[in-house]
């Protein structure tokens, strides 16, 4: 090849380069990447010989169906016919491919974290506004693999006679607890018609019973690293929330509310520590309606009066309509506001 020639390839396939990475990561695919690694981490330890994987020789477990190795490094998790191992693989298989998305359940709502993120280094690459997206799609697919996980794990309990680990055994006794409250936890927010008939606070309310599911999982598996592993995104959450709750939220006495044809305008003055970014939100709790809803809304600067920041209320729902009624005229009243935090329109990119 010519030296001008071989130079034209080297300078276009630098560029290609770099307009591949001047994009985003998807976030989904990357997670589905981690998944997939995962799952291929499961299969290798279930069916690999020991001390890699916890195959044992039909001399030390006993082994059915004329197998000369089996599985049985544990109670909760015999094998020792072909269709255990069946099972066994498809239960196991099913809850380690989507540990990912388990742990990124925690982590997208951990807000803090994630404003933090989005003004580091790795922003360009990953970006981390729209985690919320990331957190129902996780979530949908976190349910389908509990689904598959636990029947198939019941399935060879049941065919085994060990049904009794259900209640005799730490992971029979959290896994049956996950399982129970998993639905109160996913069904109000997935189904319209429970959206319709349960008010949002209480849907929220139901949604927390996640501390409870991870807690669960963090205890479900003692003899792996599931409690290292989860317990690290579970605590991480939490020290976030902890944040949010005692740091980085404001009682603002003086807010003042006007009615703006159909919407209601919230303005107030930003408190010391309110920093507010691009594109945000925040969540308001006005405790003269009620003092266990916090509703989120985009906040955005006063055009005309400084350090002030304001937030414009369509009156679209139950809540937001008693205030609009409550707003007869120009006051001030008292209202928390939590945040600010990233919107997912912080990077000013549509879909």
């Amino acid at each position: 090849m010519h030296p001008s020639e071989q130079k034209r390839s080297l300078d276009e396939a630098f560029k290609s380069v770099e307009r591949a990475l001047s994009y985003p990561i998807s976030k989904i695919g990357l997670v589905k990447i981690l998944c997939f690694g995962v799952l291929v981490y499961c299969l290798v330890t279930s069916l690999a010989p020991a001390p890699v994987g916890v195959l044992e020789q039909a001399s030390k477990v006993p082994c059915v169906d004329s197998l000369n190795w089996c599985i049985c490094p544990r109670e909760a998790v015999c094998a020792t016919s072909i269709s255990d191992m069946i099972l066994l693989v498809i239960a196991r298989g099913s809850i380690y491919a989507v540990y990912p998305f388990i742990l990124l359940m925690f982590l997208t709502k951990a807000r803090h974290l994630n404003a933090l993120l989005k003004n580091s280094i790795y922003s360009p690459f990953f970006g981390f506004e729209d985690t919320h997206n990331l957190h129902k799609t996780g979530g949908r697919i976190v349910e389908i693999a509990t689904w598959i996980h636990v029947i198939f794990h019941l399935i060879r309990w049941g065919t085994r006679g060990d049904i009794g680990l259900l209640i005799n055994h730490v992971t029979g006794q959290t896994g049956l607890f996950a399982i129970v409250i998993m639905p109160l936890i996913t069904f109000p927010m997935n189904f319209e018609s429970i959206k319709k008939r349960l008010d949002f606070q209480y849907r929220k309310l139901l949604h927390y019973l996640s501390w409870f599911w991870g807690l669960a999982i963090v205890f479900h598996a003692p003899a792996v690293n599931v409690f290292w592993i989860m317990g690290s995104a579970l605590l991480i959450y939490i020290i976030d929330w902890l944040l949010s709750t005692h740091k980085f939220t404001y009682l603002v006495e003086s807010t003042k509310f006007r009615k703006l044809g159909k919407n209601t305008l919230l303005s107030f003055t930003n408190p010391e520590g309110f920093q507010l970014q691009s594109a945000s939100y925040v969540l308001v709790m006005l405790p003269w309606i009620s003092n266990t809803q916090w509703h989120a809304f985009s906040v955005f600067p006063h055009p005309t009066l400084k350090n002030t920041s304001s937030v414009c209320m369509a009156a679209i729902g139950d809540w937001t309509r008693e205030l609009h009624e409550i707003i007869e005229r120009p006051t001030a009243r008292p209202a928390w506001i939590c945040g600010p935090f990233l919107s997912p329109f912080a990077t000013g990119e549509l879909p």
